[in-house]
């Protein structure tokens, strides 16, 4: 019979990482204290509006904060429960091994003897076997009594091991983690935006099938990703207002630069030659509010001209020389050729048609480009705040990793803020 097999693990260790969050828990409990300091009026006062909007965010951060404490407090005494059945079980187990070392050869020794005093020819021999059988099931029943304190040591454990994983796996479920929902959105938050940033440049070539196609799916992709920002924000205050806006205003450029342009093309020059008097060809002038029409697509605009849509120009691809020494020539006025096709696709033929079209607007072309540089640096000012507060989010997490690693975490009371201005 083998003996009991030893319980692995180390209780000092369980006991350590137990003692870790405990102390991470007291930190995160003396900070919730703090925040609640900094927005309760009758401890802090503020001088600034900043400082006020400050203290109203604290004062809904220090909830977060307290259940993120009471989420480690709980963890480290589920881990000292579990460390303490650790410890019980290996010295139990221990102990079983210890007594199956010592009674398990007396438990053979006696049996041999045993078996051959009951063989032997002598009486005198034969006489000794009762009290040999005895001794034998003596050493026999405290080799089953410590088997059977082994497996009821494993067992205690092996039910605190499963009572530690489930209130483990509970704290996934007080409040603090993400839910379902919220991983849905942010996924399609940032697919939308990955694929904006590549379906949008894309539509700014002058080529017209990846434009027809990479304009609707960037126009798609921007809403879809408007859409999941909005949803973050109102439902889980997620990002900022500004930020959204800077958005909306970036993706609201584009639709309203295209209408315009519309505007600008847009001409009523037949109608007011054919009109006999000046009175009725200053009734027929195109205004503000007529162009603004046309752009939007109006009934009363369809009996309006409009200057000839300038067709997308295309740069037919031709191969390099076979000599490899022309090839840096050859690149160069390969894109020196697609930029100046590019340029006058994008400006100059519209000007042109524009210009060259008697009762259009070239101010309101110009007001167009306007609204589009506009909204490309309203674009690079949203991307570099939301880079700039990853970039913070991320110094954070690394003083925060630093703070936890170092083992001794600053810690901080409503006691150490006085007044704050």
């Amino acid at each position: 019979m083998r003996a009991p097999a030893p319980v692995g693990g180390d209780p000092a260790t369980v006991r350590a990482l137990a003692g870790t969050l405990a102390g991470e828990g007291d930190w995160l409990g003396s900070l919730g204290g703090s925040l609640r300091g900094l927005a309760d009026p009758s401890l802090t006062s503020w001088d600034s509006a900043a400082g006020e909007a400050f203290a109203r965010r604290c004062a809904g951060v220090a909830g977060v904060v307290d259940r993120l404490s009471r989420r480690y407090a709980v963890a480290a005494r589920a881990l000292v429960a579990l460390a303490d059945a650790l410890a019980r079980a290996q010295e139990t187990v221990a102990g079983a091994q210890r007594v199956h070392e010592q009674a398990w050869p007396e438990f053979l020794a006696a049996g041999d003897a045993m078996a051959l005093a009951e063989s032997s020819d002598d009486p005198a021999v034969r006489s000794t076997a009762p009290r040999l059988r005895a001794r034998m099931v003596e050493a026999g029943e405290r080799v089953q009594a410590a088997e059977r304190r082994a497996s009821d040591a494993r067992a205690e454990y092996r039910i605190a091991d499963r009572r530690c994983a489930s209130v483990l796996a509970s704290l996934r479920d007080d409040g603090l983690s993400d839910s379902g929902w919220y991983d849905v959105v942010t996924t399609t938050r940032d697919v939308a935006g990955s694929v904006e940033s590549v379906a949008g440049p894309a539509a700014l070539l002058p080529v017209p099938p990846v434009r027809a196609v990479a304009e609707p799916v960037a126009a798609v992709a921007g809403a879809a990703g408007l859409a999941a920002g909005a949803a973050l924000l109102a439902v889980w205050g997620d990002g900022s207002w500004s930020s959204l806006a800077l958005g909306a205003a970036a993706a609201a450029a584009g639709p309203v630069a295209e209408g315009l342009k519309t505007g600008a093309r847009a001409t009523n020059a037949a109608a007011q030659a054919a009109a006999s008097t000046r009175v009725e060809r200053r009734a027929l002038r195109m205004g503000a509010r007529q162009r603004l029409a046309a752009a939007m697509g109006a009934p009363s605009a369809r009996a309006y001209g409009k200057a000839p849509t300038p067709v997308a120009r295309t740069v037919r691809w031709t191969a390099p020389s076979r000599r490899p020494g022309t090839w840096g020539r050859w690149a160069a006025e390969q894109a020196e050729l697609r930029a100046r096709t590019a340029v006058q696709t994008r400006w100059l033929d519209d000007w042109r048609a524009v210009t060259g079209t008697t009762g259009t607007s070239p101010r309101l072309l110009v007001t167009a480009w306007g609204v589009e540089a506009g909204g490309s640096a309203l674009d690079q000012v949203s991307s570099a705040r939301d880079a700039r507060a990853a970039q913070a989010s991320d110094r954070a997490i690394e003083a925060a990793g630093r703070r936890l690693t170092s083992g001794n975490p600053p810690r901080a009371g409503v006691q150490d803020v006085a007044r704050h201005r």
